[in-house]
């Protein structure tokens, strides 16, 4: 779920009623309620992007609606995408005009991945055009990161990835090495990512590949790092890290 100013956006993707609710934060009572074609659960959280107009768009992804656009104050759509050929976890990201969603399955890899112009113009089927798709180095369950032009993706098997923004084209793609069930974090043009033995990865959001380093928790951890207050918080199955940034 999220929150859009005063209202809490559910959604409820999933093989069996699907919709999504909005609610009075103040008092749970239902704002609008919206049908959704149904398949299987869908794990992403939406977000809301401006239109070229400066008017919010929630943004939901599903395996079986692809990219949907609704007015975040009624529900009603604005447009979608074709469907995904597969479930979503990772959510979706947005940058430079484009919003990015990627859809995988169980065996820990991403499938599919595609770009779309967020006031593009639809296609002759009434569905927003495809400007870039990839099909390799796709995470499933970690979200991705934009950061000046370039998108970054860290998959759950550990290879992250520099990708062209505008293009979906790769920059450069290494591997890190571990399994990832939380997603990366970016601060000040540093990438923090902690895998499930509890080792924290630490690379450049650079279009030149640099490996800061790695540091263990000494604990397993399936969780993303947070921000807060001018300090990094690492949470693991048993611990809580707290990190201050330099003054």
């Amino acid at each position: 779920l999220m929150l859009f100013e005063d209202t809490v956006i559910v959604p409820n993707d999933q093989r069996g009623p699907a919709r999504i609710v909005a609610l009075d934060k103040h008092t749970g009572d239902l704002r609008w309620s919206t049908l959704r074609l149904q398949r299987e659960v869908s794990y992403a959280t939406p977000i809301v992007v401006p239109d070229a107009n400066g008017d919010p768009q929630l943004i939901c992804v599903s395996g079986r609606m692809g990219i949907t656009s609704l007015d975040p104050y009624s529900g009603t759509m604005n447009w979608q995408t074709r469907s995904f050929p597969l479930r979503t976890v990772a959510s979706p990201v947005y940058g430079a005009g484009l919003l990015i969603a990627s859809c995988g399955q169980g065996g820990r890899y991403g499938v599919e991945q595609i770009a779309v112009d967020i006031n593009g113009d639809l296609g002759e089927d009434g569905l927003a055009k495809i400007v870039w798709q990839r099909k390799k180095v796709i995470p499933y369950v970690p979200t991705p990161i934009v950061y000046k032009g370039h998108l970054y993706e860290w998959s759950d098997e550990g290879i992250v990835a520099c990708v062209e923004l505008k293009t979906g084209k790769d920059i450069w793609t290494e591997r890190i090495g571990g399994n990832y069930s939380g997603s990366p974090l970016c601060i000040d043009g540093k990438i923090y990512c902690v895998s499930e033995s509890g080792d924290v990865q630490v690379v450049a959001a650079s279009p030149e590949f640099k490996h800061f380093g790695t540091t263990p928790l000494g604990d397993p951890s399936n969780s993303t790092p947070a921000v807060a207050n001018g300090r990094l918080f690492l949470r693991s199955f048993h611990r809580l890290a707290c990190l201050e940034a330099q003054q």
